[in-house]
């Protein structure tokens, strides 16, 4: 599934900013596009290779995914008649990637007795980059001082990268003791790590 729209925004108004110098007033465009992408697949199979045994699994894959540009643009007008202007674009994704597997199997013994082995495992990852690229310049095209302060830098580039991983595993046992008891027992364990780092250079 694929699905897309672009956005518009304009804006003005005026404020007063220490690094252009003092007050200002400022004209603001801004154009956006953004793009979701996304597929599941799913396999899955049971069997009973012999009698009173059964084994089966499952897995699933999900991809979704989401991308988007911008185009900044913003005109400031100091007085008496400086004029600066900001011409900037950013571009980015972000990528899910999710797995589950499951596994499960299940003996009868000629008693009566069952024996269930299970287990399960999610694996989750997120990956967003991002691009960022501007010029801020003077009425003659001449790049304005504050291009060195990271709020004016000329480009920019973001990470940001996350990892989940979840395992669960169970075994099962069951026995009818006579028509009114039944023995049971059972051992479960779980497993679960993550990460994640992000950061901006510019």
């Amino acid at each position: 599934m694929c699905s897309s729209d672009l956005s518009d925004f304009h804006a003005y108004g005026s404020q007063n900013v220490a690094a252009l110098g003092g007050p200002d007033d400022w004209v603001y465009r801004s154009t956006y596009r953004h793009t979701d992408n996304s597929h599941s697949a799913v396999a899955g199979l049971d069997a009973r290779p012999g009698h009173g045994f059964t084994l089966g699994g499952s897995v699933t894959y999900n991809f979704s995914g989401t991308s988007g540009f911008g185009h900044n643009q913003t005109i400031y007008t100091l007085p008496p008649d400086s004029v600066l202007s900001y011409d900037g674009t950013g571009d980015g994704y972000s990528h899910w990637d999710n797995t589950i597997l499951s596994l499960h199997a299940e003996r009868t013994g000629p008693g009566g007795g069952k024996l269930g082995v299970a287990a399960d495992w999610i694996d989750y990852a997120n990956n967003r980059p991002t691009h960022v690229a501007g010029s801020f310049v003077d009425a003659h095209g001449e790049a304005v001082a504050t291009t060195t302060d990271s709020l004016f830098s000329p480009a920019q580039l973001g990470f940001s990268t996350t990892a989940i991983r979840v395992g669960v595993g169970k075994i099962d046992y069951s026995k009818p003791l006579g028509d009114r008891l039944r023995f049971e027992a059972g051992v479960k364990g779980t497993y679960t790590a993550s990460s994640s780092s992000s950061g901006i250079e510019s």
